[in-house]
């Protein structure tokens, strides 16, 4: 079956079209790390349907479209990753070329942060739109008008497939999840910004040029890659958890050296990463997997239409091509210089994995106020002394 897991390998490449910037932007407040891709205009492909720069009266049909399918993936294998995710407005912001576009917004919303209703709807519900003010290479979720909302360049034929981009929204309307989920209640416990950091995500001053730190994040998202690739084999929870002991000794490795070297603070804003991007890496790829599956079993279908879009492709080769690799972003998170922001994202994927397999209820308390990854997993690894506390 076309949805079966194997090892990649070293050669494999990722398809998006990344810019040597990859990555740098961050975003304010409670904003995701933004993706910087390389910017390059639209091209037209004669047969095929194709995106078009902004017209007067709107976006372009082959963009909306995109979008609906995003909406569909959501709707239909979202939730089945996150129960009860469709309960949550998905509002979401288009950058395009001389106007950002704000759609889907609550009912109850009023007009502010200087949008405008356009004739133009989408699903039946209005379409408001600003002159540009963000760069059309983000990918990022952070407050828009006062309503959280994933905030996105517009479909670039030349950069990505319409599939990647729609499974790339979904990640960050994962964020917005976390948002309305109280994700800022939950950092605020950790004590980290104080006021001090105008984002902190961009400014909190994590060692990432620290070869101690980078080894042993290395080490631990190696064991974490090994423990994905030997517990789909073992049939017993008991096994599943002695094959898992690696990664719990890499972990409180970690803790350990980021704990004494820079204290307390930087462990939690470890903590706060690997929640927040890299459980929404973990729902991207998962969603991803779950597309290609439905797909296969006749229990998704794209959108009409969408095939015709420059490069289209099936769930199950985007699952092969690109989204698989994420994997093995397991094992080589901790890059060339000692740790780097998209470690994170690698990290938090492979603890989500592990509880997966471990604690398979973990969703149920992933929202919940003081829980962490770690604190999860310590659930299942090292009981007696949570119970004591």
């Amino acid at each position: 079956m076309r949805t079966t897991f194997s090892a990649p390998t070293g050669g494999l490449t990722r398809r998006f079209r990344r810019g040597p910037f990859w990555p740098l932007v961050r975003m304010i407040g409670l904003g995701c790390l933004a993706t910087l891709l390389a910017a390059s205009p639209a091209t037209s492909a004669s047969k095929r349907a194709d995106a078009s720069p902004a017209q007067e009266d709107g976006l372009p049909r082959s963009q909306l479209l995109v979008l609906r399918e995003a909406f569909q993936l959501v709707n239909t294998v979202g939730n089945e990753v996150w129960p009860g995710w469709v309960r949550i407005p998905m509002t979401v912001v288009i950058i395009e070329n001389d106007y950002e576009y704000l759609l889907n917004t609550p009912l109850e919303w009023e007009e502010a942060g200087g949008f405008e209703r356009i004739d133009q709807t989408f699903i039946g519900q209005p379409i408001y739109r600003r002159n540009t003010t963000l760069p059309q290479a983000l990918r990022a979720a952070f407050p828009v008008g006062g309503i959280p909302a994933a905030v996105v360049g517009a479909w670039r034929p030349a950069e990505e497939s319409p599939n990647e981009w729609a499974v790339t929204l979904v990640h960050e309307w994962f964020h917005v999840l976390q948002m309305t989920r109280n994700e800022e209640a939950k950092i605020s416990e950790l004590r980290l910004n104080e006021g001090v950091y105008p984002s902190l995500q961009l400014d909190y001053p994590f060692a990432y040029g620290d070869r101690d730190i980078g080894h042993a994040i290395h080490l631990l998202g190696s064991s974490l890659y090994d423990f994905w690739s030997r517990s789909r084999t073992l049939p017993r929870a008991v096994q599943r958890t002695f094959v898992a002991e690696t990664s719990w000794a890499a972990l409180q490795n970690l803790k350990t050296i980021v704990s004494l070297k820079y204290g307390d603070d930087a462990y939690n804003y470890f903590r706060y990463q690997t929640w927040k991007e890299g459980v929404a890496r973990y729902t991207q790829v998962h969603v991803s997997l779950l597309a290609a599956d439905f797909e296969d079993k006749g229990r998704f279908y794209q959108q009409p239409g969408f095939a015709a879009l420059q490069g289209s492709m099936s769930y199950g080769r985007l699952w092969e091509e690109v989204t698989r690799t994420n994997y093995w972003l397991m094992r080589t998170s901790s890059g060339n210089q000692g740790g780097n922001p998209i470690s994170f994202y690698g990290i938090g994927h492979g603890l989500a994995e592990l509880l997966d397999a471990l604690n398979p209820t973990w969703k149920e308390r992933y929202f919940d106020q003081g829980v962490w990854l770690d604190t999860l997993i310590e659930e299942v690894m090292d009981p007696q002394p949570v119970a004591a506390r």
